[in-house]
């Protein structure tokens, strides 16, 4: 007897309304807080990385829960979380990119999620974007 598979492995990108430099460890601890709601809703996360203007999320998505559903969520614990830590004027872009990942691009998504420090040293945000709409032939813009 067959029983229910569901692998449904989602890469989020959320951009901030205005750059934050965070000291390493309030942007690890940031990313370890988002690693805590996202479990709690059934959804691990992958990998979590970004910088000064965005970030990037890859996780496994729980079969019952929506993309959107997960994103806001997240969205508000992270913005609540950062006006305690003494950023209140802390915001986030009102949109967000979410794309599925198929199993076999798991890892080298998390090895590009993982260097993105190093990424965007030389490339900016509006420019990854371009550069990832173009190659997945998507319409997102901000």
């Amino acid at each position: 007897m067959f029983q229910n598979c569901v692998e449904v492995h989602i890469h989020i990108i959320l951009a901030f309304r205005k750059a934050i430099i965070l000291a390493p460890i309030l942007e690890k601890e940031l990313y370890a807080y988002l690693k805590k709601i996202a479990l709690e809703k059934q959804s691990p996360i992958h990998r979590i990385n970004g910088t000064e203007d965005h970030i990037h999320i890859l996780l496994k998505l729980h079969a019952n829960l929506s993309p959107d559903i997960l994103v806001n969520m997240l969205k508000n614990a992270a913005t609540t979380w950062l006006s305690l830590q003494g950023y209140p004027d802390f915001a986030w872009e009102d949109g967000y990119g979410t794309f599925s990942c198929s199993l076999n691009h798991i890892q080298p998504l998390s090895e590009y999620i993982s260097n993105q420090k190093e990424h965007h040293r030389y490339l900016t945000f509006a420019h990854e974007v371009r550069t990832l709409t173009k190659a997945w032939g998507t319409r997102w813009s901000f």
